[in-house]
């Protein structure tokens, strides 16, 4: 049934129905974008190799709000000088009846030689040392924005790929009505 009408339509009407779709696509991308805050979501990309090789620049990283984080989890944080910031929760920390969330990304942790996450935090919650050299961040909950909940691979490469569509649409649209144009002065001109 859906062949036999698809077969019947102009070229006129096979465009339009074309970039409706494709604009309802859009507006429905749109929607779902605005509507993550409204559940405590926040959309955001990695710009630094230092959760490397779990999470690579241009990955995208959907990050919920919450105040019930684990040791393990990878959270985002605000930084002064860099803005967002992605790193491993390493050791929950009291002292003095304040929480401390000790950070460090995954890739900094390897490089200074740190094997087993598990020592580190039982060697961190121990001393309760919150100037230890294996960490990159010390950090209260007033800091942190939420942890990664989901992994986009290749992040980049979809926000071009729809920047890439939104340019095609827009040309298309402006074809389409550019055609519509000429052929409605030619039909009224061969009516004169």
């Amino acid at each position: 049934m859906f062949k036999k009408h698809v077969k019947n339509l102009s070229f006129k009407e096979s465009c339009l129905c074309l970039t409706n779709c494709a604009v309802a696509c859009l507006f429905g991308l749109l929607f779902v974008f605005l509507l993550l805050p409204c559940f405590g979501l926040k959309l955001v990309q990695v710009n630094s190799q230092s959760m490397y090789p779990n999470f690579k620049v241009g990955d995208g990283l959907l990050v919920k709000h919450t105040t019930k984080l684990r040791e393990g989890d990878a959270v985002c944080f605000k930084d002064a000088t860099f803005g967002l910031i992605t790193h491993r929760l390493v050791a929950i920390v009291e002292v003095d009846n304040n929480t401390y969330y000790l950070c460090a990304g995954d890739k900094n942790l390897k490089d200074k030689g740190i094997v087993s996450l598990n020592e580190l935090t039982m060697v961190l919650k121990n001393n309760k040392n919150l100037d230890s050299p294996f960490i990159d961040n010390v950090l209260t909950i007033n800091n942190i924005e939420g942890k990664v909940i989901l992994l986009f691979t290749n992040f980049n490469a979809i926000i071009n790929g729809v920047k890439i569509l939104i340019i095609l649409l827009i040309l298309l649209y402006l074809n389409f009505v550019l055609f519509n144009v000429k052929i409605k002065k030619y039909l009224k001109n061969i009516k004169n």
